[in-house]
């Protein structure tokens, strides 16, 4: 059961992380969502999973239909905390050193 959810965990930080990127870290600036998929190891069922979980954790913000989508002040400040913190899980990632690992590792299977 750990391995699932550290699975899920990393896979909502890999989605985070690319917004955070995509975005700029700016929260006034809307992107198409799906064009994030192709920049992460998710497939379209964990991209989905952890694209509602962080719109209803308030870490992005929902912006319209097709999957536009921005980053929220939360979502900056838990990617921040993650990357400078590296080595220590936050209540809702687990530690950035071993999220790579983790996705690696950990095949879900459909």
């Amino acid at each position: 059961m750990n391995d699932l959810i550290n699975r899920k965990k990393a896979e909502r930080f890999v989605l985070l992380r690319e917004i955070y990127n995509a975005t700029e870290a700016q929260p006034t600036k809307v992107i198409q969502a799906e064009t994030l998929v192709k920049n992460t190891k998710l497939n379209m069922d964990e991209f989905k999973a952890a694209y509602y979980y962080l719109g209803q954790g308030e870490f992005t913000r929902y912006m319209g239909a097709g999957y536009r989508i921005c980053i929220t002040h939360k979502g900056i400040t838990e990617v921040e905390k993650t990357l400078t913190n590296k080595s220590e899980a936050s209540e809702f990632f687990p530690p950035y050193d071993l999220i790579d690992g983790i996705m690696d590792s950990t095949i879900i299977t459909s």
